[in-house]
């Protein structure tokens, strides 16, 4: 019983160190992170961005950060 104990929280233990990143929203960087998918002329006639357009052909027109949220909002 004690083994069993112990294996369950260990179990908790690791589930809880092992949460995924959590993205923050921040409206200022996701307009100017649209203005600037818009520029490189990766965002949909609906207003989508196109993700591997952005990972692809935006080198120079999007900034770190920017492709950074990109980045984490495709998954």
């Amino acid at each position: 019983m004690k083994k069993l104990t112990a294996l369950l929280a260990l179990s908790l233990t690791t589930m809880a160190l092992a949460t995924d990143t959590v993205v923050e929203f921040d409206q200022s960087l996701e307009v100017r992170c649209h203005q600037q998918a818009v520029a490189a002329k990766c965002v949909s006639n609906t207003g989508e961005p196109n993700f591997s357009c952005i990972e692809k052909n935006a080198n120079g027109k999007m900034s770190k950060d920017c492709k950074s949220l990109y980045r984490a909002n495709s998954k």
